[in-house]
């Protein structure tokens, strides 16, 4: 399945349903590789659409999901979210009516929200040995609801899931979105505790470009408490 995985890296869904239609079929776990291929595509590309008919195919029961259905579909979250960095989606195959695209877009948030809560509360989620990167892609379609990235980031250590360098940096950014230097200093000092420093400068200048954020970087600069030990 080298090509296919290849070409879904590539998030050409349509060059994978060419592959699969043209594979000789197989048992469940050959459907279940084909589809997280698929869903893998959808994620590279932000077809939130199709990824989200395909988890609503495997949990009608056909299909059981594995570590990977898990950490693609959050990864497909994660990046329909972020296309606005803004915490919302703005991913719309018809922009020319305003009310309609506020309409589509609002749905479209909801049901990503939907899929995220389905993801973190399934009761197969605990049987599966699940990466770092999984908690992190659901952090990063979290990132403007700090307590809640707060909250996977210890659900993950209380399941022996240490944080990698990824969850840290975006712990510390959905707490520079809060505004609130504590949060920032708490999430940087986490972070030193285990090995992780996080650069601010990039994640500054992130949000330069979607508000105003002079004045969290006076603050962020000139505040002595909020630099990290050491």
């Amino acid at each position: 399945m080298t090509l296919a995985e290849d070409l879904a890296q590539l998030g050409m869904t349509w060059a994978v349903l060419v592959l699969f239609h043209e594979s000789k079929p197989g048992d469940s776990l050959w459907l279940l590789q084909w589809t997280n291929l698929l869903i893998l595509s959808c994620s590279e590309n932000h077809n939130f659409e199709l990824g989200n008919e395909l988890y609503e195919y495997v949990c009608e029961g056909l299909l059981e999901p594995d570590e990977a259905t898990f950490t693609y579909l959050a990864n497909l979250c994660s990046n329909v979210v972020r296309e606005s960095r803004t915490g919302r989606n703005v991913i719309l195959e018809d922009e020319e009516d305003d009310d309609d695209d506020d309409d589509d877009d609002s749905q479209q948030e909801f049901q990503v929200k939907k899929m995220i809560k389905s993801l973190w509360e399934h009761p197969i989620r605990q049987d599966l040995s699940l990466t770092a990167d999984f908690y992190a892609h659901i952090m990063s379609a979290s990132i403007k609801d700090y307590e809640h990235c707060l909250r996977i980031y210890s659900s993950m250590q209380e399941e022996g899931v240490k944080p990698n360098e990824e969850v840290v940096h975006i712990l510390v950014e959905s707490a520079l979105r809060t505004g609130e230097v504590g949060f920032v200093t708490h999430a940087m000092k986490d972070g030193e505790k285990l090995g992780v420093h996080v650069d601010l400068a990039p994640i500054l200048e992130t949000l330069r470009e979607e508000w105003e954020a002079s004045d969290l970087i006076a603050v962020v600069e000139d505040d002595d408490d909020f630099r990290p030990d050491g």
